[in-house]
């Protein structure tokens, strides 16, 4: 899923998504539908060349032999085509239930930390907007040219 994301392959990205998976949140935002999220995260890599995200800290917690959630902490790095750079740390959570002999994510919920005065903050004109940066995957958080 992360591979997926870093190469900005929304097919792989979302194949991993539940069809009817529960509402998906990032930042505040509630997306009802994986088609919404979906929508949202192709917006925000409109621009972008290159994603890297690592992880500082990931806990599994086996809830049933269907069912575990996934708690993890990390940075992720962004590109733009136009040379800007971004970082910043996130947070994630994604419930996954076995389907067969695989594993789908149910319901995401990932966060980002923004500085308050941060151009990105600055410049966003509605919540749904403030999320195209890309639901799960990358947010900027910082900017350095």
């Amino acid at each position: 899923m992360t591979e997926a994301g870093n190469n900005r392959d929304l097919d792989a990205l979302f194949e991993f998504v539940l069809d009817g998976a529960d509402p998906i949140v990032q930042d505040g935002v509630l997306f009802a539908t994986k088609q919404e999220a979906r929508q949202v995260v192709e917006q925000g890599f409109q621009g972008v060349s290159r994603v890297e995200r690592s992880f500082d800290h990931t806990t599994v917690m086996v809830l049933s032999t269907a069912a575990a959630m996934l708690t993890a902490s990390g940075e992720t790095k962004v590109a733009l085509d136009d040379g800007r750079a971004f970082s910043g740390p996130f947070a994630v959570t994604l419930l996954f239930v076995r389907q067969g002999q695989e594993w789908r994510v149910r319901h995401g919920h990932y966060s980002v930390q923004l500085p308050p005065n941060s151009a990105i903050v600055s410049a966003r004109r509605s919540p749904k907007e403030s999320c195209s940066s890309n639901s799960w995957l990358m947010s900027p958080a910082t900017s350095s040219r």
